[in-house]
């Protein structure tokens, strides 16, 4: 969305530092701090090669060498610039953005959940079909039963499990990918 915070911050981060509210300053710190300790395995800055490829796939062709070079041009949690004073946070290079994929909608997840718990004791909600937070049971059940797509079969479950005061988050292949 174009209005919200981290829209801003990247339209606006490499001209100027953006301060941002404090809980989503810190989920971008935390972001980072993920970044560090994967050493890149997850990299919040990577959305140009996400796009590059989500291009490629509607294309129905693979992205060209330079393509991939431009891309990984723009990327680096390194130039993410932090000011815990003002939680402001700028970059120091034109072009890197944040996203924050999956743990955005694990952050969206438990922002909906601090506004639900004084509500209810009991409920079940999802972000997509990837990301499921939990809180009490379900008729009985010592949990809420969540089915685990087949990975290489996704119209057969995998497994059920049960959830209580518990989030859970899967990834695989069955939706993002294509045959070139």
């Amino acid at each position: 969305r174009p209005h919200s915070e981290l829209s801003r911050l990247n339209a606006r981060g490499a001209q100027e530092p953006v301060v941002l509210e404090p809980r989503l300053y810190e989920l971008l710190r935390r972001a980072v701090r993920f970044a560090e300790q994967t050493d890149g395995a997850y990299d919040p800055t990577a959305g140009p090669l996400v796009a590059l490829w989500r291009t490629c796939r509607q294309e129905k062709r693979l992205p060209r060498e330079e393509e991939i070079a431009a891309a990984r041009g723009r990327l680096g949690w390194q130039h993410d610039l932090f000011d815990d004073a003002t939680c402001s946070i700028r970059f120091a290079q034109p072009g890197v953005s944040l996203n924050l994929n999956a743990l955005g909608k694990g952050y969206a997840l438990d922002r909906v959940a601090e506004e639900l718990a004084p509500r209810a004791a009991d409920w079940l909600m999802h972000g997509g079909f990837s990301s499921i937070l939990a809180r009490g049971t379900h008729w009985g059940h010592a949990g809420w039963p969540v089915s685990i797509r087949h990975p290489l079969f996704p119209n057969r479950p995998f497994a059920t499990v049960l959830l209580r005061d518990r989030a859970l988050s899967t990834s695989g292949s069955a939706f993002q990918f294509f045959r070139y």
